[in-house]
């Protein structure tokens, strides 16, 4: 969610007409090689979700990668339970 083209696509603006190259190459095929269940389960997600639950989703997420990297470890995610055990709210 840090890189620029998915805050380019959040903030409504239109993304550069760039080739893939790289690290967004790779993703998008490493996409392609998961399993079908998963890529419909993806879809399926990302089509019910009103602006407002990605948002909130957005937030999230943010809110659970402390280090800021894009990604949540197993850490992050054990921190934030903790934290919920506390009686602390994750938003």
């Amino acid at each position: 969610m840090a890189h620029k083209w998915f805050k380019k696509v959040l903030k409504d603006e239109k993304p550069t007409n760039s080739k893939l190259q790289g690290e967004k190459l790779a993703t998008f095929k490493n996409f392609s090689k998961t399993s079908k269940l998963k890529q419909a389960a993806l879809t399926a997600i990302s089509v019910q979700a009103s602006p407002d639950d990605i948002r909130e989703l957005k937030e999230l997420f943010m809110s659970l990668d402390v280090n800021g990297d894009g990604s949540l470890t197993i850490s992050e995610l054990q921190e934030s339970l903790r934290g919920k055990e506390n009686g602390d709210t994750i938003l």
